[in-house]
């Protein structure tokens, strides 16, 4: 009987252990709500790799660009352009401007923005950035909160996608029961994996 009872509690424990390894990626998304309810810049960017999360967005929005920059090129020699006209529609894109872009996008407020589901964008009426508003609007209850579900990748790679769309936040482990956002998939054809 004392042996029947160890074996379930032991089972128990192991149960629960993997259960609280699998869905700990749930917690740290909490933490982050917390942080953003609470307007605790410090409290969020704990739990957010900026330079992976960065690396990301400029790896995906470059090979988007550059298909798009492609096709282009391709129309245009069906038209009837030549290869130099057609190749020299790579050259206008302004690729210098986009990093520093995606660099100033990527403030705390903006996270708290995008993950509270009030956007980032900019207020034409009033000329101030979403990602402001968004983190005291989240504090206050404001805005549409995102309905987001848990996809594992591989063991150290979870992703939290909005139920019915492509993309999400992409996090990476950085301990057993610890995650960073280190990614935010855009929902291209090739996801670019965060970069260390």
């Amino acid at each position: 009987m004392k042996r029947t009872i160890t074996r379930i509690l032991a089972l128990i424990l192991l149960a629960s252990f993997a259960a609280s390894v699998y869905y700990s990626p749930y917690w740290t998304l909490y933490r982050m709500k917390v942080a953003i309810e609470d307007q605790d810049a410090d409290g969020l960017s704990r739990r957010v790799d900026y330079p992976a999360l960065k690396a990301s967005l400029k790896s995906q929005v470059k090979t988007s660009l550059n298909r798009q920059m492609a096709q282009v090129g391709e129309q245009m020699r069906a038209a009837g352009a030549t290869a130099e006209q057609a190749d020299s529609v790579g050259k206008l894109m302004p690729t210098g401007l986009m990093d520093p872009m995606i660099d100033a996008m990527l403030s705390p407020q903006a996270v708290a923005a995008m993950l509270s589901g009030t956007g980032s964008s900019t207020d034409t009426d009033t000329g101030t950035s979403a990602g402001t508003a968004g983190q005291s609007g989240a504090a206050k209850g404001e805005g549409k909160p995102l309905d987001l579900a848990l996809h594992y990748r591989s063991w150290d790679q979870a992703l939290f996608s909005a139920r019915g769309e492509e993309g999400g936040f992409l996090f990476q482990r950085a301990g057993l029961w610890s995650w960073k956002l280190a990614g935010i998939d855009l929902g291209l054809a090739q996801l670019v994996q965060p970069q260390h």
